[in-house]
This record gives C-alpha cells, sequence and structure tokens, in this order.
C-alpha cells in the first residue's frame, strides 16, 4: 500500500524569497510588542504570494485592535465594552475581513489565514460562515490545534448537530 506523503517543507517552510528580510524583521516587532510597527513592515507583502506575510500583517493588526478594546475596558474602569471600543474593534475587523475574503473565495489561504479568517468571522458573529472555514482549514492540516479549539466553542454552541465536514 502506498503511502501519500508530502516533504516537510511542502506544510511548514517558505522558501526565502522577497519578503523573507521584511518578515524576519516584522517577527521581530510583533515579539517586541510593537503590533502597529509589525504590520507597517509586511504590508507590501500581504497578499497570497507570501502566506507568512500576510498572516503575520493581518495577525498584527488584530491584536492591536484587541489590545485598543482591553486598554479601554481598563481606562473605563469596568468590563463593558464601549460603543466607541466596539467600532472601532469591528471597523478593524472589517479591514481584515475585506482582505481575506476575495483571497479565500479564490481559494488562495493556507491553513494558518484561513484560521485567522474564521477568528475574523467569529468575532464579527459569522458563526456559520466560521464553521464551515475551520472546518476547511483543517482539511487543509488536521492537526492545527487552534481551529479544532474554536470550531469546537462554536459546535458548542450552536443547537444543530449537522456535520461541518462533508
Amino acid at each position: 500500500m502506498a503511502q501519500r506523503s508530502l516533504n516537510f517543507n511542502y506544510h511548514y517552510f517558505e522558501r526565502p524569497n522577497a519578503s523573507t528580510d521584511a518578515l524576519a524583521l516584522a517577527r521581530t516587532l510583533f515579539d517586541l510588542r510593537e503590533y502597529r510597527k509589525c504590520a507597517h513592515v509586511l504590508k507590501p507583502y500581504a497578499n497570497e504570494k507570501y502566506q507568512s506575510a500576510l498572516f503575520l500583517h493581518n495577525y498584527a493588526l488584530y491584536t492591536v485592535s484587541e489590545q485598543a478594546r482591553e486598554e479601554e475596558a481598563l481606562q473605563a474602569g469596568e468590563k463593558i465594552e464601549s460603543s466607541a471600543t466596539t467600532g472601532g474593534l469591528y471597523r478593524d475587523l472589517a479591514m481584515i475581513e475585506s482582505q481575506l475574503q476575495p483571497l479565500h473565495e479564490k481559494g488562495a489561504l493556507n491553513a494558518i489565514n484561513l484560521y485567522l479568517y474564521g477568528v475574523i468571522l467569529k468575532e464579527k458573529s459569522k458563526k456559520e460562515e466560521a464553521k464551515a472555514v475551520f472546518a476547511e482549514c483543517l482539511t487543509k492540516v488536521p492537526h492545527l490545534w487552534s481551529a479544532w479549539l474554536e470550531l469546537g466553542s462554536l459546535l458548542s454552541q450552536g443547537d444543530d448537530s449537522r456535520r461541518v465536514f462533508s
């Protein structure tokens, strides 16, 4: 019986390309919690050709919006989100969604970008779409544990018992 085997590099490693240096700098900035700078460095490379740069660019933007929401809640001294912060968060999420949605429709997202797209859809309360995206992500890379956790939380919230995987 012949087993289908894929080269390790196929899934986990992008060969050096035009984004390599910018990606190294952006990873350092991300580790230093300089999320806006990280996103700015990767902006020219945030497209389907450079999947790692696309992910880190959008994840940094997502992290900035989450951080702003948490800071606003702490300054208000309450756990209740203010409408201004929520509006800013949804505007940021909409911007990330508008970048990832056309790539998803073309089938041009790798598993980690599908995961991020699913997180964005979940945050925007598009739960059915998020379930489908997480299932697609897990079909590509079944061992992406974060996607399993997100999908599981979505399924446990719903009352339906429909199959997600076809």
